[in-house]
């Protein structure tokens, strides 16, 4: 399949190559309840689903009323060279898996199927600070394709917060200055030293969200080069919807499907540690759910979709390393529910 969409505009291009594709702003008066298949695509709303139980939470989402928002993009200056795909993985207790980056939870696709979908609605956490010192403090919390168990590519996109306790000015007495935004990316995996300046994460600069929030986000494979994403405040009712390639194409990394991720993560701080874990309150994933299809030809009774559910897959655990072998968990995932899994800041 092509990697351009039909019937959809050029946006956004940074100089070094990245494509983002937006879509026709609805109508006045728009109703997706009642659109046709092809209304929803040209005018950026997630496909209707056929399966009840996503078929249902997609009717509840859009009986209420929202505003369509025509999204604009940054590539922040903290962006570059942070986020990265699970570092790992490690066997924990209980069937969980460790990761000095992650924390969480993952689903895999069952044998012969290809994860195309993955949405989840989570709370944007109150941050505060953990050292003093003018470092960059970050928490991002997002969903998400790929990255874990085998594949190096990951399609993501969530809310991010850096924090730091510094003097705006330099003169003036410091201060903790908190910075949240939405963001996505295609992390490609032929990449993974981020030699390429397209392959940075692009943050949402009209969509913006305060501790409190609820968000929403859905992540669609269109084709192994093309993903869409569609993310939602659920508290200022603003919705925006966009779509993209892999970010660098010396070689593209193509979705794989493999995997489907909740994750609350501490990035890269860009020469090859990571940064601080700041204080957050719980980040709970509702509506966590992912949606695979088969890759091969079944026979009638197999063929359709499958949902998988957040709550029945494998928890990640974030651990800090003190020595060389000892570690010590500091953020947990646990599966707390059906298609909910909560990230818990521990130490």
């Amino acid at each position: 399949m092509a990697s351009t969409p039909p019937r959809t505009h050029t946006l956004f291009e940074t100089p070094s190559g990245l494509r983002i594709w937006a879509f026709e702003p609805p109508p006045a008066g728009f109703d997706p309840l009642r659109a046709t298949e092809d209304e929803l695509f040209v005018h950026g709303y997630p496909p209707r689903p056929s399966h009840g139980l996503h078929r249902q939470l997609w009717e509840a989402a859009f009986r209420q009323d929202w505003t369509y928002v025509t999204p604009t993009f940054e590539i922040k200056e903290t962006s570059r060279a942070y986020r990265q795909r699970f570092e790992g993985p490690q066997a924990g207790p209980g069937g969980s898996t460790l990761s000095p980056n992650w924390s969480g939870g993952v689903v895999s696709a069952p044998t012969n199927t290809s994860i195309f979908c993955v949405t989840g609605q989570w709370n944007v956490p109150v941050v505060e600070p953990v050292s003093f010192d003018g470092s960059i403090n970050s928490v991002y919390a997002w969903i998400g394709i790929d990255g874990i168990f085998g594949t190096n590519d990951v399609v993501q996109a969530g809310i991010a917060c850096d924090i730091r306790y510094v003097s705006p000015d330099g003169i003036a007495p410091k201060v903790v200055l908190k910075n949240y935004y939405p963001w996505f990316e295609w992390f490609n995996g032929n990449d993974p030293n981020r030699a390429d300046p397209a392959n940075v994460a692009v943050s949402i600069s009209n969509l913006p969200i305060s501790p409190g929030d609820q968000v929403a986000g859905i992540i669609t494979i269109h084709s192994p080069t093309l993903a869409f994403v569609y993310l939602a405040n659920g508290t200022t009712r603003k919705l925006t919807s966009f779509s993209f390639p892999p970010q660098i194409n010396n070689p593209p990394d193509p979705a794989k499907g493999n995997t489907a991720e909740w994750i609350v993560e501490r990035p890269g701080d860009g020469v090859g540690g990571l940064r601080t874990l700041p204080v957050y309150e719980p980040v709970v994933f509702n509506n966590a759910l992912a949606t695979s299809r088969p890759i091969i030809v079944l026979p009638p009774n197999r063929r359709g979709n499958t949902v998988l559910d957040a709550g029945a897959g494998t928890s990640i655990n974030m651990i800090k390393m003190i020595g060389s072998a000892a570690s010590v968990v500091i953020a947990a995932g646990t599966l707390t529910g059906t298609y909910q899994v909560t990230c818990t800041r521990v130490t």
